[in-house]
């Protein structure tokens, strides 16, 4: 389409959708060798939409304008819920000013796009299409049309709902900054049934003064496996035999058991003994503690980052 053909408003939403995609592909290419494959592939992903979205709203694409509707709307529901959440709650950093912001510019594109006739000309919509009519098509087209363009909408919306309202509602309910960890070293791990794993490690817990019978009242008595996915509880205070996840000076939180609650000190199922860093946690640094294990359900992420891990911690626990 020619340029003067196009509003001026979709020329700069068109621009900026283009110049973001070129963003993040360059960002994947320069971080080959420091990001994981899933962050690389997460940035290709969106650049390419991103660049397709840009051409799409240039040429009146009708999926682009559904798009700009739907995920600015998205976007505002996250805008307004991020400015609630840090009145409620100190886990979430208070960036009110930036949110209303945000909330304000995304109710304006949406608003405009909907009455705006030169823009609804221009994406093929008939003279005074009714706000309702395209409210119904935007529908229609997100829950009816099957094509590539409405699935990468969707799947966009998909993220923008997990990124930005899931994960912080999930905080809020359970009281941490990390609701959901995956389990991903066998520090935790059991590699025989209780019987046989206690016979092994009897003599370092009793030194602790940790009987068979104490370990056997502990949150999962069999350990974690690689892969397991965590539900973390941020509510409540930490006991003996808990299994907690804490900050500390490594790439990720250690998710290891109390062993010690003054001075609060933790272990690895697995391991000979105790790290350094987990022999005097300060209460601070504790996240939450475990509520609720997933089986395996962790490796769907755990597969993009194993091949980039020293051979000895790939692949599954043994």
């Amino acid at each position: 389409m020619k340029f003067e053909q196009v509003p001026w408003p979709i020329i700069i939403l068109s621009v900026l959708s283009i110049l973001m995609g070129i963003t993040l592909l360059g960002s994947a290419i320069f971080g080959l060798f420091t990001f994981s494959i899933f962050t690389i592939l997460i940035a290709v992903s969106l650049g390419i939409v991103s660049i397709h979205l840009g051409k799409s709203l240039w040429n009146g694409k009708k999926w682009a304008y559904f798009a700009i509707i739907l995920w600015g709307t998205m976007g505002m529901m996250a805008s307004i819920m991020h400015i609630v959440l840090p009145l409620i709650s100190p886990l979430f950093e208070k960036a009110i000013f930036e949110n209303i912001l945000g909330a304000m510019l995304e109710i304006v594109i949406v608003l405009y796009f909907i009455n705006n006739e030169k823009i609804k000309k221009h994406f093929g919509f008939a003279q005074y299409t009714k706000v309702k009519e395209i409210i119904r098509r935007s529908k229609d087209f997100l829950a009816r049309e099957d094509s590539l363009d409405s699935w990468l909408v969707s799947l966009v919306i998909v993220f923008l709902f997990i990124k930005f309202i899931f994960f912080p509602l999930l905080s809020l309910a359970t009281g941490t900054s990390l609701p959901l960890v995956v389990v991903e070293s066998c520090s935790m791990y059991h590699e025989t049934n209780f019987d046989d794993w206690w016979f092994r490690n009897a003599a370092w817990y009793e030194s602790k003064n940790i009987t068979k019978e104490d370990f056997l009242s502990y949150s999962s008595t069999n350990g974690l496996n690689k892969g397991d996915i965590i539900l973390t509880w941020g509510y409540s205070d930490y006991k003996k035999g808990d299994i907690i996840i804490f900050a500390a000076p490594t790439k990720y939180p250690l998710i290891h058991r109390i062993i010690q609650e003054n001075p609060l000190s933790t272990k690895g199922d697995h391991n000979l003994g105790q790290l350094d860093v987990e022999k005097n946690i300060p209460k601070s640094d504790v996240i939450g503690k475990e509520a609720l294990r997933i089986p395996a359900l962790g490796w769907l992420k755990l597969i993009f980052f194993e091949p980039f891990k020293p051979e000895g911690q790939r692949g599954f626990c043994q």
